[in-house]
């Protein structure tokens, strides 16, 4: 139920009996406001990451509805920073308190290829908390509406995390902004396009 809680609910996902769950089909990574070129589960399609070399607990918070119409829904969601080669990951976990394993339900929720970063490569590590914020500004893109943010907030208020205490109480000010800018671009730079005929090939090389 974890698996499904995570896929459903966190990434926004369907169900397709003998498939598994289906998100968006999106071939190319979308640009922020800032210029990060992402990649957001549920959004695209998501290509395989590095091995993770690294990773850094961002923080944990209750969240009560992540099963849509049972009323013991609730439980656990964790994010965490992590680094690959070529990578940096945003992961996210989820533990329902109705189930009795310790274990997360964990996947990418985003992640940027670290020469897709505007900030100098020697500057990385000292902006490390910038570009995970900019991880989790994408994936709530894609996770949160309107509608959904303040309850939301209201949850992660309660965490230890100041990361994502800042990022959630940013995206609530800026979020049709966020959202138009990251996933409705409507046209697409040379340099995107020769990106999204990379993936094309990929991607048809897996199928």
């Amino acid at each position: 139920m974890n698996h499904v809680a995570l896929n459903q609910t966190i990434f926004k996902k369907y169900a397709v009996f003998g498939e598994g769950f289906k998100g968006g089909d999106k071939k190319f990574a979308s640009k922020t406001p800032r210029g990060y070129y992402v990649w957001i589960n549920g959004f695209h399609k998501m290509p395989e990451i590095s091995e993770i070399t690294e990773h850094f607990e961002i923080g944990s918070f209750n969240y009560p509805n992540l099963m849509a119409g049972m009323g013991d829904g609730g439980g656990e969601i964790k994010y965490w920073f992590c680094l690959t080669e070529w990578e940096y990951v945003l992961l996210v976990g989820v533990k329902l308190d109705m189930n009795d394993s310790e274990d997360y339900a964990i996947d990418v929720a985003s992640f940027v290829f670290k020469d897709r970063v505007p900030i100098n490569k020697e500057e990385h590590q000292e902006n490390s908390a910038e570009i995970a914020g900019e991880l989790l500004l994408a994936h709530f893109t894609h996770f949160l509406g309107d509608d959904e943010i303040p309850e939301f907030k209201s949850f992660i208020e309660e965490s230890d995390s100041k990361l994502l205490i800042s990022v959630i109480d940013f995206y609530s000010q800026n979020v049709q902004q966020e959202i138009s800018q990251t996933l409705e671009q409507k046209e697409i730079s040379e340099e995107e396009k020769r990106i999204s005929d990379e993936m094309d090939k990929l991607f048809g090389d897996n199928e």
